[in-house]
């Protein structure tokens, strides 16, 4: 075998998309000769079947032949018999035997299919060759995945998986998101797992608790909101130079520095007491340039010097004359 065609030979067991893999219903004996009126169109393969059956994971024929073409343009299946007609010859129980040639290699197959009164003439046989042919090339490694029950390759032991988490584990998780867009995200994530590992008490506790935490980082946000308005109104009250004066003296390289609730308290407090300290600053230098009240030599009026025109006569002792 040349090496192309064994790197050709490896594209057949790489996974099928999940668009190309189809819902089989495989029902108990009792279940397919039920009565008709117990049957149900089904919502998973479109079939008309008893609402109980299970279903199977296929890759459709064309689905099939589509990849052994890409494989072997020249690939080929030939039955293991023929009638005196040259036609293959189906076996006893209706079933069909094969041999299927890709890459020069060739591997036997054996497909079936079940008698049913509402398939149209040839759709059987045509069901038993597709069966064959996929399961001849089930031996090349075609769609081997969906034939085995388990995992055949599994990225992990037992032993080295993690272990189940508890309500504990998503409780810290949901504890530890910073906003509502990432708990939201993390629960499309989870939701799946949650609900298939906990139980209902357990995940109505956990979904509880994933509003509780929304509701208060919903209210987090407005009280950072109404935080960064405050610090805008800070610095247009005492201008940049005293607004970042301030904000350096307590550690701050801007007002988004404030990360936590205690630091953003700290920081307004801090802007709080400045207002303070210069309204007594102002109150003080207005004090210092007050003009004290005088009495008037002329008439005995109470004033001050600078409201007095000095047009009287009375010079003696006079405070604006002075």
């Amino acid at each position: 075998m040349s090496d192309k065609d064994k790197e050709n030979l490896k594209l057949l067991r790489e996974p099928f998309p999940v668009h190309l893999i189809n819902k089989l219903p495989k029902g108990t004996k009792k279940q397919n000769q039920c009565p008709n009126d117990e049957k149900r169109n089904c919502t998973i393969c479109g079939g008309w079947h008893h609402p109980k059956v299970i279903h199977l994971d296929y890759v459709g024929h064309a689905a099939l032949t589509d990849r052994l073409l890409d494989v072997d343009p020249l690939w080929t299946w030939e039955p293991f018999a023929t009638t005196e007609n040259n036609l293959p010859a189906f076996d006893e129980s209706g079933g069909l035997w094969i041999r299927l040639t890709i890459c020069g290699q060739t591997r036997i197959g054996y497909g079936h299919a079940e008698e049913s009164s509402f398939k149209e003439i040839g759709s059987r046989e045509k069901e038993v060759i597709g069966d064959a042919i996929r399961n001849a090339a089930m031996r090349f490694g075609a769609a081997l995945d969906l034939w085995h029950k388990g995992d055949l390759h599994p990225d992990e032991t037992e032993d080295d998986k993690p272990p189940q988490k508890t309500l504990q584990d998503y409780e810290k998780e949901v504890t530890d998101m910073k906003t509502p867009k990432a708990l939201e995200s993390w629960w499309k994530k989870n939701e799946k797992e949650i609900l298939a590992t906990l139980s209902k008490d357990k995940a109505d506790a956990l979904i509880k608790h994933c509003g509780e935490k929304k509701k208060s980082m919903t209210k987090k946000d407005g009280e950072i909101t109404i935080y960064h308005k405050e610090m805008k109104d800070f610095k247009e009250e005492f201008g940049e130079e005293a607004y970042r004066a301030t904000l350096k003296e307590h550690g701050m390289k801007n007002a988004a520095s404030a990360q936590t609730e205690e630091d953003r308290v700290r920081i307004v407090n801090a802007f709080i007491a400045l207002r303070a300290v210069n309204a007594e600053k102002a109150k003080g230098e207005e004090a210092a340039t007050e003009e004290e009240y005088v009495e008037c030599p002329d008439n005995g009026d109470q004033m001050k010097v600078s409201y007095c025109e000095n047009t009287c006569q009375s010079r003696e002792g006079c405070p604006a004359f002075e």
